[in-house]
């Protein structure tokens, strides 16, 4: 995510490394970040917001001695990403004891059914017990109104049905009472996507927000969309006052603008992101995180849930004593390649680190093709246990390979492979020793870079 406009604002602080920050530096930098801003279509409102901020906080620069030009920068910077993506409004929590009604608003193409499910499965994963209604207002799509259906037995919720040749009005006012006669605690009410703003289905909408009168009602915006899409979203909270913003795709890589400028454009709070296409892929909207990755100091909060959720906190506790050892088995490697695939992949753990941008496409796009774990996995998996911890043994004995290559259905070249990986990864482990690991971390966090060479693993 936002790779081009982190690449852009770190070479603007890198230009700053081992100086001292005056007026014109300011002026300079500003109006370098104002470029790559607009290179990333954020709206000239949040713009204006932004440099406000930042010339606010350096009316008196020059009468600070000994200030580190590169960190205050970056400081500043951060400070002003935060007042563009923060709101005061806490995420909504569906605590009433009375049925609330959630109306999904929204163009076609945004993901909005997708994320009727995923806000569903989100409810019910903080409220265990809650029973949960979906409606689909949308007659002039049936694809949509199946999709509804399909999506609503993934996350345990009700589907509310309709006959054909009944007006979206009346399928809302049926879904409510249908809902308020089970005994439904929350309703949401997908709407007619459309293809661009049009005064009939607006008109639609606004009559349906009236009439009903919805506990909330949540805007669903693409993020991989440019200017076009905050237009839409002034328009929507125009008409029907939206009550808060869903980003969906924001796994994309997307340039940036959207997600920047939608709450200043609309004057209301992002509550959640789509991060990926399951119906468990909703996250509730992080400024803090957001702002760390488009500033590349990576996303190790979201890194470190993930592993928090994937990963044996026990078998991670014994791969730590036997690396302090330095101790590393092809059974030991293939334990550490389960557990990336657990996290996503390389690809993804290495774009949640820092420095992230800064990483060559080149090593991205190696490393976002999983076949060759894939192909590791499949050759350990057909060794022996004694094999996998004397790796010696298979490099020693053409029968032992033979068997090992027939197992697999691999080649000798990807054995042959294999076995490099790992004498690289042992050497790693050796230099890990004696509790190195600790301070090799500590200087990866303090420097940005990577702790090893990805081109090593190639």
């Amino acid at each position: 995510m936002y790779k081009n406009l982190s690449n852009k604002l770190s070479d603007i602080f890198s230009r700053f490394q081992n100086k001292k920050l005056n007026q014109n530096d300011i002026q300079t930098a500003l109006l370098d970040i104002e470029n790559a801003l607009i290179d990333a279509d954020v709206a000239l409102e949040a713009i204006d917001q932004f440099k406000n901020h930042i010339i606010s906080q350096t009316q008196d620069i020059e009468k600070v001695k000994d200030l580190d030009a590169q960190s205050y920068l970056m400081k500043l910077i951060r400070s002003a990403l935060l007042e563009l993506l923060s709101t005061p409004l806490p995420t909504p929590t569906f605590e009433s004891k009375q049925l609330e009604i959630i109306l999904m608003v929204g163009l076609q193409g945004a993901g909005k059914t997708t994320t009727c499910a995923k806000l569903a499965y989100h409810i019910k994963q903080n409220k265990p017990n809650a029973n949960i209604m979906m409606a689909s207002a949308d007659i002039y799509r049936p694809a949509a109104i199946e999709q509804l259906k399909v999506l609503s037995t993934q996350v345990d919720a009700t589907f509310h049905p309709h006959h054909e040749k009944i007006s979206p009005l009346n399928i809302c006012y049926n879904a409510v009472d249908h809902a308020k006669r089970v005994g439904t605690d929350v309703l949401i009410i997908d709407t007619a996507g459309r293809l661009e703003i049009d005064s009939e289905r607006m008109a639609e909408i606004a009559q349906l927000k009236q009439k009903i009168k919805p506990h909330h009602t949540f805007f669903v915006i693409d993020s991989m969309m440019g200017q076009s899409a905050l237009q839409t979203a002034k328009a929507f909270n125009e008409t029907v006052d939206i009550s808060g913003i869903i980003l969906s795709k924001l796994d994309s890589d997307t340039k940036g603008g959207v997600a920047l400028s939608v709450r200043t454009v609309t004057q209301k709070p992002i509550f959640w992101c789509g991060t990926g296409e399951g119906v468990s892929q909703l996250e509730p909207f992080q400024p803090e995180r957001i702002t760390d990755q488009i500033l590349d100091m990576g996303d190790i909060i979201g890194l470190a849930k993930k592993a928090e959720q994937h990963i044996d906190k026990a078998q991670a506790e014994k791969m730590k004593k036997r690396l302090e050892k330095g101790q590393f088995s092809l059974d030991d490697m293939l334990s550490q390649i389960q557990q990336i695939s657990q996290l996503g992949g390389m690809h993804s753990i290495l774009k949640m680190l820092p420095g992230a941008a800064k990483i060559p496409d080149h090593i991205m796009k190696m490393v976002e093709d999983d076949s060759k774990l894939k192909s590791i996995e499949c050759l350990i998996q057909s060794m022996t246990l004694q094999e996998r911890l004397q790796p010696e043994l298979v490099r020693n004995q053409k029968s032992r390979q033979n068997r090992i290559l027939k197992g697999s259905g691999k080649n000798k070249l990807d054995l042959k492979q294999l076995l490099n990986t790992y004498d690289k990864m042992k050497k790693m482990a050796d230099k890990l020793k004696g509790g190195k690991m600790k301070a090799m971390m500590k200087q990866f966090a303090q420097s940005g870079q990577m702790p090893f060479n990805p081109d090593d693993f190639k």
